[in-house]
């Protein structure tokens, strides 16, 4: 939870970086019902709103899909084809494992710069 003081001290930065810093207390204030009463220093404030001004990037949807995929269970709710004398159930839930590891390490490859 990132908590960012209401007073900014406008000297340190600009005007936009006050409305920002504004923006964003009410977007705490939103979510919290009681005031924010612990506060940082400017800098640190800052820092903080940059952060949480952050874009999203698009590389983490992908890891929607090791969650989606064995939820569809039509997919491997059967027992032919065996391989290696395993059903189908069994070594598709192995696959998904592989295919989570997998889709992490891409994710990680491509957002590590950031």
């Amino acid at each position: 939870m990132r908590v960012i003081c209401a007073e900014v001290d406008v000297a340190a930065g600009s005007a936009a970086q006050a409305a920002r810093h504004r923006r964003i207390q009410e977007r705490i204030a939103g979510r919290f019902s009681k005031p924010l009463a612990t506060c940082m220093s400017a800098k640190a404030a800052r820092a903080a709103s940059e952060i949480y001004d952050a874009p999203v990037n698009r590389w983490y949807w992908l890891l929607v899909v090791p969650v989606v995929v064995p939820l569809l269970t039509v997919v491997y709710n059967r027992v032919e084809p065996r391989l290696f004398g395993f059903p189908c159930f069994y070594w598709m839930q192995l696959g998904y494992v592989f295919l989570g590891c997998a889709v992490c390490w891409i994710v990680y490859r491509k957002t590590r710069g950031q």
